[in-house]
């Protein structure tokens, strides 16, 4: 009943392909850490058990997008589910959100399952005919999108936003910055109208570059959208072979 009043569960949304999940051990890495945030008990086991009965009887020459589910039912409870990945853009439109995240708030740092918020900018957007919507904190600094984490290229460098701007710590973010490819530095609507290319990441888009921002400045060089794009998803695959 805690899951469903509260809202106090966890969830994974894994890309599987081949029958292989990718960076399992890093989504395994940040439901644990958000369950001991969260007082709850976390067990690597059900986790894996949840995802191998997701992935039963699936065929391995298609790509899945699993989620695993971490719920509160007079007990700790793990439930998976697996549908068709889909087309993953290669490239996607935001716009400029009116809600904003609270830096300050602690489950910006966690996968909880009480996400309101980001489905309400996400489906915003989709009526308008954007893939995601673009959120601010409320100090004005570029935060991330409804779903997935963002990525701009200032001065020749790769940079994305610090957890402190209201962050969620996705894995393809982790294995950028982990790769040394990115650093982490705030941003603010005035850096997006000097950035030459934008990016979005997430587990299931990998990566995406961003063609258009509505509501702020941003023109980005085609050229160097797509260097960067093949050199971000270039570090993605070396990465996802050794995690």
């Amino acid at each position: 009943m805690n899951s469903l009043i509260h809202g106090l569960g966890l969830f994974e949304t894994l890309r599987v392909s081949g029958g292989v999940p990718e960076f399992l051990g890093y989504h395994i890495e940040r439901m644990a850490g958000s369950a001991r945030f969260l007082g709850l008990e976390f067990s690597e086991r059900g986790f894996l058990e949840a995802l191998a009965e997701a992935l039963a009887d699936r065929s391995p020459d298609l790509e899945w997008r699993v989620r695993i589910t971490l719920f509160v039912d007079r007990g700790p409870r793990y439930l998976g589910s697996a549908e068709p990945l889909g087309p993953v853009p290669d490239s996607v439109a935001l716009r400029l959100s009116r809600y904003r995240v609270f830096s300050e708030n602690p489950l910006c740092l966690h996968k909880t399952t009480s996400r309101l918020i980001y489905y309400l900018v996400q489906r915003e957007a989709e009526a308008r005919g954007f893939w995601d919507g673009l959120m601010l904190n409320e100090k004005g600094e570029i935060a991330e999108a409804g779903r997935a984490n963002l990525f701009f290229v200032l001065d020749g460098e790769l940079v994305t936003p610090p957890l402190s701007s209201g962050v969620l710590p996705g894995v393809i973010r982790r294995v950028l910055l982990e790769a040394g490819l990115a650093t982490k530095r705030v941003l603010c609507p005035e850096d997006i109208r000097r950035a030459s290319a934008g990016f979005t990441t997430g587990s299931l888009i990998r990566a995406a570059a961003l063609s258009e921002i509505k509501g702020l400045e941003y023109e980005p060089d085609p050229e160097e959208l797509e260097a960067w794009l093949t050199e971000i998803r270039s570090a993605v695959e070396v990465s996802g072979a050794r995690v």
